[in-house]
């Protein structure tokens, strides 16, 4: 993963923003990311999430109805 796409996603993993990106940035010393990157870096990672998510999703509902259907929980309606 590409060092500011995994720096925007921790920091969205914690609840933050850019500015708390700023900080850490800053504290260690490293150029700051502007607030259009880390916008352009933000769409990104919430694009993938919203992939994952879309086939975990996916995956548990086949397997859902693979297990109701092993059961005998279900009928043809």
């Amino acid at each position: 993963m590409y060092v500011h796409t995994a720096a925007v996603s921790g920091t969205i993993s914690s609840g933050g923003g850019h500015t708390q990106l700023e900080e850490v940035f800053l504290a260690m010393d490293v150029p700051v990311l502007s607030s259009k990157a880390f916008h352009k870096y933000h769409n990104i990672v919430c694009d993938a999430w919203e992939a994952t998510a879309l086939e975990e999703i996916q995956t548990a509902t086949l397997e859902e109805a693979r297990l109701a259907k092993e059961k005998g929980e279900v009928d043809y309606d």
